[in-house]
């Protein structure tokens, strides 16, 4: 890894010193940076896990095009916060807080946009309009000048506002839509590569054009740049048939109907919107105990680990369930109870052992809740649903293992406690693959709306 860091820092470093020193180009510094590249290339290709996955680069080209867009759409948006605002100051003449009161209508914009976005699933139509508002807000920008007044300077950040907006939300859908479930949490990674990588180059541009001083003319050859830009994530855009106008389905539930036998109600062809203040991410018996009992849980404990970062972000509240036992439980459990009579009396799953502790992939954070039950489902033996209770959570997103038992459980208790239910089909498992397809295909639906960690982004409500 140090290896890995010193090629990748150095490889910027290099490049940075070149375009900084334009327009007199010392050719040196960009030979370090291309050399540097190659090892780097060489280095990732060899990786088992790569910093930059160039393989799914080039295998998801739809993905690799949105990070495209991402990171020339955060350059334009960077260029705002690190050049006009200094623009602002030295050449216009605003003291550091009226430069940012004139900022202020552009994340409110920003806000009032991605609202409506983010709750219809939209995809191609806000990029388009991020595309076109970016190229219009840049045009506006060439005929700024140090006697303009401050409201046109606010007209201009109102624009850059809707581009802030639709570019977040739009992007965002399109990169769950294309990333496959198994590298969900590497292809979000890169994602934040991309940007940063958009924030370097518009502060590399900044500090090009205001290399003498801040002037009208430096401002104006900016927004040049910035309509090379915009054109270039407008082609990116209007070019790319793989970009949806909208997700065509929502994970399993809205994908897979019930059976003719199956009685209940009908799985909803639209599922419900998720508000992050009102829903918890359970995630059930994630214990090296009980997944060691599955074939493969490495990419199990990566969606479950996405899944929490997502609802984290969201500020959806995280619960962590455990099974284990006290000294004292294993002589709560009677000879009837077929399954955990066998693990009283063999003194399994003792709660001080290290199987029996939340997977440190999965470590729970200060705030979250925390459970430790010893019985099947989430609910029996626990005060899970009073802490659900005194936070105001009436919805549910589970994630366990295993499909026939916590999950299962859980769903059935929930249920009947009058919780709205999501199940994440990806992020939960069984030993038998076919228990779990038949659960989550024809039984789970009756009382609970079956997705996947891709489609969580889509169903969360933004503020």
């Amino acid at each position: 890894m140090t290896v890995l860091i010193a090629l990748f820092g150095g490889m910027l470093a290099a490049l940075l010193v070149f375009l900084m020193s334009l327009p007199h180009p010392g050719w040196a510094p960009l030979a370090i940076s291309a050399v540097l590249a190659a090892l780097l290339v060489a280095w990732e290709l060899r990786a088992a896990r790569p910093f930059i996955d160039l393989r799914l680069l080039a295998a998801q080209r739809a993905l690799t095009r949105t990070y495209l867009r991402l990171g020339l759409t955060l350059l334009g948006v960077y260029v705002v916060l690190y050049g006009i605002t200094q623009w602002m100051e030295a050449a216009r003449g605003l003291s550091p807080e009226q430069a940012g009161l004139v900022l202020v209508p552009m994340g409110a914009v920003a806000a009032v946009v991605s609202h409506p976005v983010s709750r219809r699933n939209l995809v191609r139509g806000p990029l388009i309009a991020c595309a076109l508002f970016m190229l219009l807000a840049s045009a506006a920008t060439l005929f700024i000048t140090g006697h303009s007044a401050v409201i046109a300077l606010v007209g201009v950040m109102v624009l850059f506002g809707v581009v802030v907006g639709t570019a977040s939300v739009g992007n965002q859908t399109a990169l769950y839509l294309q990333s496959p479930p198994e590298n969900l949490g590497t292809a979000s990674g890169l994602s934040r590569t991309f940007g940063y990588l958009g924030s370097i180059a518009a502060a590399t541009i900044t500090s090009i054009v205001f290399r003498a001083h801040v002037s009208d003319a430096g401002l104006h050859d900016m927004a040049l740049i910035l309509v090379g830009v915009a054109a270039a994530v407008l082609l990116l855009t209007l070019l790319d048939r793989q970009l949806p106008r909208r997700p065509k389905g929502l994970g399993l539930s809205s994908a897979t109907p019930p059976s003719p036998d199956t009685k209940g109600s009908p799985v909803p062809a639209q599922i419900p919107a998720i508000d992050p203040r009102r829903a918890a991410l359970v995630v059930m018996d994630y214990q090296p105990a009980v997944l060691g009992g599955l074939d493969d849980h490495d990419q199990l404990l990566t969606r479950a680990a996405c899944a929490i970062d997502l609802a984290r972000h969201a500020g959806i509240t995280v619960a962590y369930v455990r099974v284990a036992f006290a000294d004292e439980d294993y002589e709560q459990v009677p000879e009837a109870n077929k399954m955990l009579a066998r693990v009283a009396r063999s003194r399994a799953l003792h709660h001080e052992a290290p199987e029996t502790q939340i997977h440190g992939r999965l470590e729970p954070q200060l705030g979250d809740i925390v459970v430790r039950k010893t019985r099947v489902g989430a609910f029996s033996t626990t005060d899970l649903d009073q802490q659900l209770e005194d936070r105001g959570i009436t919805t549910l997103i589970l994630a366990g293992v295993s499909t026939s038992g916590v999950v299962l459980c859980t769903v059935r208790e929930a249920a009947d406690r009058d919780y709205r239910i999501y199940v994440l089909a990806d992020a939960s498992a069984d030993r038998d693959p076919h228990v779990h397809a038949v659960l989550t295909e024809k039984v789970l639906p009756m009382q609970a709306h079956l997705i996947t960690v891709a489609d969580l982004p889509g169903l969360i409500v933004t503020a």
